[in-house]
């Protein structure tokens, strides 16, 4: 599935990274959300702070999958970079 830079952009880099979630998509008021965590509640919550959305919908993934995903999309920069 191929993510849109808009949603790339709903979610602070450092958020993404600590909380190992990504947004795949919006369908219709709905955004959708790849993790792998089981902690929905304190998710849901910190995704709906940042991105003023109040339908999440979390869809579970492999953990070695999303975290790929992941650092190809936001790839460590050098200290200094």
């Amino acid at each position: 599935q191929t993510i849109s830079r808009r949603m790339l952009t709903l979610l602070p880099r450092e958020l993404v990274l600590k909380l190992q979630v990504l947004p795949i998509s919006q369908k219709n008021s709905t955004l959708v959300v790849a993790t792998f965590l089981t902690d929905v509640p304190v998710i849901k919550g910190l995704i709906a702070q940042h991105t003023k959305q109040e339908d999440i919908q979390l869809v579970l993934t492999r953990p070695t999958h999303l975290r790929k995903i992941i650092s190809q999309l936001y790839p460590k920069t050098k200290p200094g970079a």
